[in-house]
């Protein structure tokens, strides 16, 4: 192999954009490598390299950890966005609200969206703010708003909720008025009202991490990706339309930009076009439009029914149903398959809400496997859905002990491809979540 300051520049910049689409999932090959060298001029003076062609070798050479994708994410992703951006989109939000509470009634209605791609938090907020002064009967504590992005600044500053002037350029004012206060700096701050409705968290769209319930992604009535699959190749665009298609209820809507929507991609979903925006329904089976015909209800539309890991989503359930341990021996050689079923059983109960079921399988699962991140990390989130904030925070604490032995890129154990670093995140946010 040439030395590096024998490689040309050009060459050395296809090498660093085949490694980052590797480790991240960002493409910027092609047409998008003028972005790809600008992106590492900053990284460059980040890090403290002399210059392109040094921050490209350490880049390459050196082992790939988290830092390194956060950088990437930082200075290859653009944070350009405004609330009520597009606002034909929360008018689909304000709509397919409307209909399920007539449908279901306030009390019964529930509502899981997703901001997937969420840059600074107002695309999540202004989710917010729409569902408050159009369906204000759903009280909040059934409405489920999930912000994600893969740049650690940008989650940053949406859960901090203080936004410049430019950001409401497309705002009522009366709308600005009711939700946010200035502060001395001329800046605004978003209210408690509000900002209690969205959880941010971090998520790599590129990485099978989706639908699970450790992300909080199963189940969405909504999902919003606008302006985030253009940093993909087709081909993992491809991947990632169809795991969100797995996120989404029967009848779910996708939102997408106008610039990024192609039927090629969207297969399981319809189309519906305006002169300024598409969605995408996912496509229910036939079994669900022959009830819909017949005016009957939906089956597994309930937002309480919501989908396993990816991995487990297919096989889990059925072995949960036709293996029952009748006795735990935790040094039985069959003690791993054991603690398999226990989990499978445990997220069946989890999807369906039935929080004593589904302690009562993890316990036997932590039995068998006292350092099992998964079991600790599920129970933590099992006792926080229940409002056992003392309890969680107990397993919380304990899932992070056992995750100080791993390092930030290395997968967990039975968690369907997460990585440490995703899970300690994860924790942060729960507990960041109970805490409000």
């Amino acid at each position: 192999m040439l030395p590096t300051d024998l490689i040309p520049l050009d060459s050395m910049l296809d090498q660093c954009a085949e490694k980052i689409e590797t480790e991240t999932g960002l493409a910027f090959s092609g047409r998008k490598k003028r972005d790809l060298r600008q992106a590492v001029r900053r990284i460059a003076d980040d890090v403290g390299a002399e210059n392109e062609a040094e921050c490209i070798e350490w880049l390459l050479r050196s082992p790939w950890d988290k830092a390194k994708s956060d950088l990437c994410a930082r200075h290859l992703t653009i944070g350009e966005t405004y609330f009520f951006r597009e606002t034909r989109a929360f008018e689909l939000v304000r709509d397919y609200a409307r209909e399920k509470m007539t449908a279901l009634g306030a009390r019964h209605t529930s509502l899981r969206i997703w901001s997937a791609g969420c840059c600074s938090g107002e695309e999540a907020y202004s989710i917010a703010m729409t569902l408050r002064q159009s369906v204000p009967q759903i009280p909040a504590s059934q409405i489920s708003i999930l912000g994600t992005d893969i740049n650690p600044d940008f989650l940053q500053t949406a859960r901090a909720g203080v936004y410049r002037r430019w950001s409401f350029r497309n705002t009522d004012s009366a709308l600005q008025a009711a939700y946010f206060a200035p502060t001395r700096d001329g800046q605004y701050r978003l209210n408690d009202e509000i900002g209690n409705m969205v959880r941010f968290s971090e998520l790599n769209l590129a990485l099978p991490a989706y639908p699970s319930i450790a992300t909080n992604t199963q189940g969405m009535d909504i999902i919003f990706c606008r302006n985030v699959l253009m940093y993909f190749s087709k081909a993992q665009a491809r991947q990632v339309i169809q795991r969100l298609w797995q996120c989404l209820v029967d009848g779910g809507w996708l939102v997408v930009s106008p610039s990024e929507a192609s039927a090629e991609l969207f297969k399981g979903f319809d189309g519906v076009y305006y002169p300024d925006a598409i969605f995408f329904r996912k496509t229910a089976p036939a079994a669900l439009r022959a009830t819909k015909r017949l005016g009957l209800p939906e089956p597994g539309r309930h937002d309480d029914k919501i989908l396993l890991m990816p991995a487990l989503r297919q096989h889990e359930t059925h072995k949960a149903k036709t293996r029952t341990p009748t006795r735990i021996v935790r040094e039985s050689a069959e003690a791993p398959a054991a603690a398999e079923d226990f989990h499978a059983r445990a997220l069946t109960a989890m999807e369906s809400g039935r929080h004593a079921e589904a302690m009562q399988n993890l316990k036997r699962m932590l039995y068998l496997q006292p350092d099992s991140v998964m079991a600790h990390y599920l129970m933590g989130i099992t006792h926080s859905a229940q409002g056992d904030r003392h309890a969680a925070n107990r397993l919380f604490d304990a899932t992070c002990k056992l995750l100080n032995s791993l390092a930030d890129d290395e997968i967990v154990s039975q968690s369907d491809g997460l990585t440490a670093a995703y899970l300690r995140a994860s924790v942060r946010a729960f507990r960041e979540a109970g805490n409000r």
